[in-house]
Order: C-alpha cells, then structure tokens, then sequence
C-alpha cells in the first residue's frame, strides 16, 4: 500500500507546469516512478500495481487527429519530467534513451502534424541531452539522427 503522503510529495516533485495538460503515460509510468523514487523502499512491492487518475478524455481509447496530438505532446511532456527526474536523482541519462526509442512513433507525429511549438520543445531537450558526457555513443547517434530527420 502506497502512503498519500507519497502522492503528495510526487505531484509537487511534478509541479504545476504541466497543470493543464495530460501527462499520463500508459499505466501513469512516471507517477509510479516518482512515488518509488520518494519511498525509498522497495522491500514490500512485489507486484507493482497501477496508480489510476480520474480524467475525462481516455489516452488510450479512440482516435481522431485530436487525440493523435495530444498523446504526442504528452510524451514530449513525460520527456521533460523524466530528464529533470534523471538530474535530480542522478540517475543514468541512458534510460532516456530506452524511453525515446520505445515513442519514437508519437515524436514523428509532432513532425507529420507541424506541430512547431512541440518540434521546438524537442529540439531543446535534444540539445541539452547532446551535452550530457555520460550518453551513450549510440544515444548520441540516436539523437544525431532525430535532429536531422526534424530538420528535414
């Protein structure tokens, strides 16, 4: 069982940037990451279970060009909170590699979609993940190529 105090702590950690906007991620991934981080306990999770908001548009349910741009801008946000999550607990900038090669679809979208303000979002975050010393040489590959194919 999961402590509110917990919850608490992971939605001021995520702050209120993202207030009006959808950051859920399938099984809200980034809320459990958080609220791991927080325990700082893992002896009594087994089984990680799924933590459910109440919300009125399903991420993953239906279609349409609406729902198709706000799943990308989403990713693009939980992008943003997993790079600020790795600073702050100084974890492996690598797992963000993992993370965008597995969205790779929902970044295209922002391209196929001139979504521009999102592009630049990414194209920032891409950069300063360029800088990092410790990202892998196919990361940096990986992002190279991003870059390149957003230029396009």
């Amino acid at each position: 069982m999961i402590r509110n105090q917990l919850l608490i702590q992971a939605g001021k950690y995520i702050g209120k940037d993202f207030y009006n906007e959808y950051i859920i991620t399938t099984d809200d991934m980034m809320l459990n990451i958080i609220v791991y981080q927080h325990s700082q306990n893992f002896s009594n999770i087994f089984l990680p279970g799924y933590l459910y908001v109440r919300r009125n548009v399903s991420m993953s349910r239906g279609g349409g060009e609406n729902l198709i741009k706000t799943r990308a801008t989403n990713y693009v946000f939980y992008l943003l909170i997993f790079y600020k999550y790795i600073h702050d607990y100084n974890k492996d900038i690598n797992f963000l590699f993992y993370e965008m090669k597995n969205i790779e679809k929902n970044l295209l979208i922002i391209k196929e979609y001139n979504m521009n303000k999102f592009k630049q979002i990414l194209l920032n975050l891409i950069s300063q993940i360029q800088h990092e010393n410790s990202a892998s040489d196919e990361f940096q590959a990986y992002l190279l190529n991003l870059t390149i194919s957003f230029e396009k």
